[in-house]
C-alpha cells in the first residue's frame, strides 16, 4: 500500500516537474525568437540580398505555397529554375510542413512561417525524449528533467536555428537515439521516425536510417543473448525488408528519387574537425576558440562542453574504480559494440576527405578510395555527420555519472551550473542574430511597400523573369539574388537561383544565343503566363539584334560589367 502510494506521489512530482520545465522552455523560446516568434510575423525572413539561408527557406516554401507552379506530391516546384522543375527538398525548406500547410497558405492566401513554431515543437519533443530516457533507467524527476534540459537546447541545434531552421529541429536524431536506449526496434516507431527524418532534411535521415536497421538486431540480441549469426540476419530479413521499402517509399514521395539523379553534386566538402566535440569556437564563457581552418571546418560544431566532458569523464572514472562496481545496470545503449561501432563510423565520415586537427592537416583521402568520396561529394557538408556523437557521449556520460553518484542532488546542481557555459552564449549569439535578422527585414518590408523604384514596380507587376543573358549564373549587384522572390513571392524566373542542389541541366539549357534562347523559353509558356507580364534580361547590345522580340522602349538598366537591362517583350509575338 506505501509503495503504491509512493508511486503515485513519485508520477505527480514527476508531472509538476515537467509542465515547470516545458513553461521554463516555452519561455526561453520566445526570449530568444524575439519578434519572430510569430507564424504572421515574416521579417526574420524578408530580405532581398545574396546568401542567407534562412531567407531561401522561406521565399522557397512561399513561392512552393503560393505559386502555380508546384505539385503536392511529390513536392516540386519550378519558380526558381524555370522551366525546370526542382524538389522543394532543394530548397530546404521542412518538406513535410510544406506539404501540410500549402493548402492553408493557398486558401488564406496569407503569408506566414513556420519555422518559429517547428523549432518549439522540437525543443518540446527533445526534453521529453530527455525525460522518457531518464524513466527508462528510474532516475527521480529532477535528473529526467536534467537530462531533457541537456538535450533540449543543445548548442549544435540552437547555433543552427538562425540560419538553417530544418537542420535544427534535432528531434529526429535525438528521438532515434531514444528509441535504441529504450530498446525499441517496433516497424510502427522506426517508420515514423524514417518518415519524420525525410520530412525533415536528408542528413536527418542518413542518421536515422542506420540506426533503423541496427535496432532491429541490437535491441532483439541484447535481450535474448543471442548473437548476431546468419540465422539471427535471416529472421531478421523481412522486417528489414520492410524498413527499406517505407524508406524508399518516403524518397519517392517527397521527391529524393528519382530527382537526385539528375541533381549536381556539391563542391568543396564542409567537414567537422578532429577538435569538433572540445571545440567551443565562440560559444563558451570560459573556453577559448581553437585554431581550425575556416570556412569549412565550423560545419560539424558538436561542442560538449565542460558538462559535457566532466560528465564523461566520471563515467569512465566510476566504470574503471579499483575494488567496487558502481554500475551495475545494462548498458547504456543495446548491443555497445555495435553502437559504438556505428557511431564511430559516422564520426569518421564527418571529417571529410582531408582530416584536420585545429589547423594543422593530419592526411587525406586518396584518390583510389572511390565510394567514400563519392559519399561525401553527395553529402556535401559531411561535418553534420558529428551531432549523432555528440548527443550519444552526452547522454553516456550524462546517464552513467548520474546512476553512480552517491550524491544525486549535488551532482545534478553542478551539472545545472555547467550547463551556464555552453547553453547560455550560444542561446544569447542566436538571440542577436535573430534579432539582426528582423531588423534586415524590417527595413526592406518597409522600402518595399514605399518605393518608387521602377525596376522594383516591374518585378511587382511580373509573372515570369527570364534571363536570357547565355550566362545561366549571372548575377548583378544591383539586382539582388532574392529581389524577384522579395518583392513577388510567385514570379517565375530562371535568374540567380539559390538552392542547396541544381539540375545537371539547368546550365546547359541556359546557355546559347541570347536571342535564340529567349524565343525557345518563350514558346514554352503557352498559356501560363500573360504576354504582358513576361519579362527578360539581356545584355543591350544582344537586344539590338532581338528587335521583334524586344521592347527597346520599355528599357530598364541594371548596373552590370556589361551594358544589361530588363526588357518587356513586343505587343505582337513574332517567334
Amino acid at each position: 500500500m506505501q509503495s503504491a502510494a509512493k508511486k503515485v506521489q513519485r508520477s505527480q512530482a514527476n508531472r509538476l516537474i515537467n509542465i515547470i520545465c516545458i513553461i521554463a522552455l516555452v519561455i526561453f523560446w520566445r526570449w530568444m525568437w524575439g519578434y519572430c516568434w510569430n507564424p504572421l510575423e515574416t521579417s526574420c525572413f524578408s530580405s532581398p540580398g545574396y546568401g542567407g539561408d534562412h531567407i531561401q527557406h522561406y521565399y522557397a516554401w512561399q513561392a512552393y505555397a503560393t505559386g502555380n507552379l508546384a505539385t503536392w506530391l511529390p513536392p516540386k516546384f519550378s519558380n526558381w529554375t524555370w522551366p525546370q522543375q526542382v524538389p522543394l527538398i532543394y530548397g530546404d525548406t521542412v518538406p513535410l510542413a510544406s506539404i501540410i500547410l500549402a493548402p492553408i497558405a493557398k486558401l488564406t492566401n496569407d503569408s506566414f512561417q513556420y519555422f518559429s513554431a517547428l523549432s518549439l515543437l522540437s525543443i518540446i519533443g527533445s526534453y521529453l525524449c530527455g525525460a522518457w530516457i531518464g524513466s527508462f533507467f528510474s532516475f527521480k524527476p529532477y535528473q529526467s528533467s536534467l537530462i531533457g534540459l541537456v538535450i533540449s537546447l543543445s548548442p549544435p541545434a540552437l547555433l543552427r536555428l538562425a540560419g538553417h531552421e530544418a537542420l535544427s529541429l534535432q528531434i529526429v536524431i535525438i528521438l532515434a537515439i531514444a528509441l535504441m536506449i529504450r530498446r525499441i526496434r517496433a516497424l510502427s516507431a522506426w517508420s515514423l521516425t524514417l518518415l519524420l527524418s525525410l520530412g525533415t532534411h536528408a542528413y536527418m535521415f542518413a542518421i536515422v536510417f542506420p540506426m533503423a536497421i541496427l535496432a532491429q538486431y541490437a535491441c532483439k540480441s541484447e535481450g535474448h543473448n543471442e548473437s548476431v549469426s546468419p540465422k539471427f540476419i535471416k529472421s531478421n530479413s523481412l522486417r528489414i525488408g520492410v524498413l527499406c521499402t517505407i524508406a524508399l517509399l518516403c524518397l519517392g514521395l517527397l521527391g529524393y528519387i528519382p530527382n537526385a539523379a539528375d541533381i549536381s553534386p556539391g563542391g568543396e566538402i564542409w567537414s567537422a574537425n578532429v577538435f569538433s566535440l572540445v571545440d567551443p569556437q565562440d560559444y563558451s564563457l570560459i573556453a577559448k576558440a581553437l585554431d581550425k581552418k575556416d570556412p569549412y571546418q565550423w560545419e560539424g560544431f558538436s561542442y560538449l562542453g565542460w558538462l559535457g566532458i566532466i560528465a564523461i569523464a566520471l563515467s569512465i572514472g566510476a566504470k574503471t574504480a579499483t575494488g567496487r562496481t558502481p554500475i551495475n545496470y545494462s548498458n547504456v545503449f543495446p548491443s555497445p559494440r555495435w553502437y559504438w561501432t556505428l557511431i564511430t563510423l559516422f564520426a569518421i565520415f564527418s571529417l571529410g576527405d582531408q582530416w584536420l586537427a585545429g589547423n594543422t592537416l593530419l592526411m587525406t583521402m586518396g584518390n583510389d578510395l572511390t565510394l567514400p568520396r563519392k559519399l561525401q561529394q553527395i553529402f556535401h557538408a559531411t561535418g553534420r555527420f558529428m551531432w549523432p556523437a555528440y548527443y550519444s557521449l552526452m547522454l553516456w556520460g550524462l546517464i552513467n555519472s548520474m546512476r553512480s553518484t552517491k550524491f544525486p542532488k549535488s551532482l545534478a546542481i553542478f551539472f545545472i551550473i555547467l550547463l551556464i557555459e555552453t547553453h547560455i552564449p550560444t542561446a544569447i549569439s542566436v538571440k542577436k542574430i535573430l534579432a539582426s535578422h528582423y531588423r534586415d527585414g524590417q527595413e526592406w518590408q518597409q522600402k518595399s511597400s514605399t518605393s518608387q523604384d521602377p525596376l522594383l514596380n516591374t518585378l511587382a507587376h511580373a509573372q515570369l523573369l527570364l534571363n536570357a543573358t547565355g550566362d545561366p549564373w549571372f548575377r548583378t549587384d544591383s539586382l539582388p539574388q532574392f529581389t524577384p522572390k522579395a518583392i513577388n513571392p510567385q514570379i517565375a524566373t530562371n535568374y540567380a537561383p539559390y538552392l542547396a542542389r541544381f539540375p545537371n541541366s539547368f546550365g546547359s539549357s541556359n546557355t546559347g544565343d541570347p536571342c535564340k534562347l529567349a524565343v525557345d523559353k518563350i514558346n514554352l509558356t503557352a498559356n501560363n503566363f500573360e504576354r504582358s507580364r513576361i519579362y527578360v534580361i539581356m545584355q543591350e547590345k544582344s537586344a539590338d539584334g532581338c528587335q521583334q522580340l524586344i521592347d527597346q522602349k520599355s528599357k530598364i538598366s541594371i548596373v552590370a560589367k556589361v551594358p544589361t537591362a530588363i526588357y518587356s517583350l513586343t505587343r505582337q509575338p513574332s517567334y
